[in-house]
């Protein structure tokens, strides 16, 4: 009976490559990250449920957006984004929303110079290291409008004492 039980789970595993067997035999799905009982009993209703279709669906149509590669890819850091690396933005992973990003003039300029030798491929950047970038553009833009601001109080008062006079 145990012999026939490894034989249908083998079988499942190969009927659906998301699912690995781990070190230490149970079953893993790689598009979920569930992990099951070495037993073709608890494995079957897993792949018949709505959490697995779901997750195979999704990757089925990430999958569709591959032909975009390798200027546009899957986000390392938001998962069901892609990152253009040629303009360093976030898509959302829908093929209209990547159509209408790669018909823009900024991915079009990039395309040429990418093609003319001159650009090339951004990588992506963890979000902790953009928005302290961002905080310290915004820190800086204060303090450069704190001193235009007091560069025209000065001139303000400096031509007041000059009417004084």
């Amino acid at each position: 009976m145990a012999q026939k039980d490894s034989g249908d789970l083998e079988a499942l595993l190969r009927e659906f490559p998301s699912l690995a067997r781990l070190d230490d035999g149970r079953v893993r799905c790689a598009l979920t990250g569930h992990v099951m009982a070495p037993r073709p009993e608890a494995v079957q209703p897993y792949v018949r449920g709505k959490k697995y279709a779901a997750a195979l669906a999704k990757d089925k149509h990430m999958e569709s957006l591959k032909e975009f590669e390798p200027h546009i890819v899957r986000s390392k850091y938001h998962p069901d984004k892609l990152f253009c690396r040629i303009t360093g933005r976030l898509v959302q992973a829908k093929e209209s929303s990547v159509v209408q990003h790669s018909t823009g003039k900024r991915f079009e300029r990039g395309i040429e110079l990418l093609t003319g030798g001159e650009g090339k491929l951004l990588d992506e950047r963890p979000p902790e290291e953009v928005l302290a970038e961002k905080e310290r553009s915004e820190e800086a833009r204060k303090v450069a409008l704190e001193a235009k601001r007091r560069a025209a109080a000065e001139a303000a008062a400096a031509k007041e004492k000059r009417r004084a006079k």
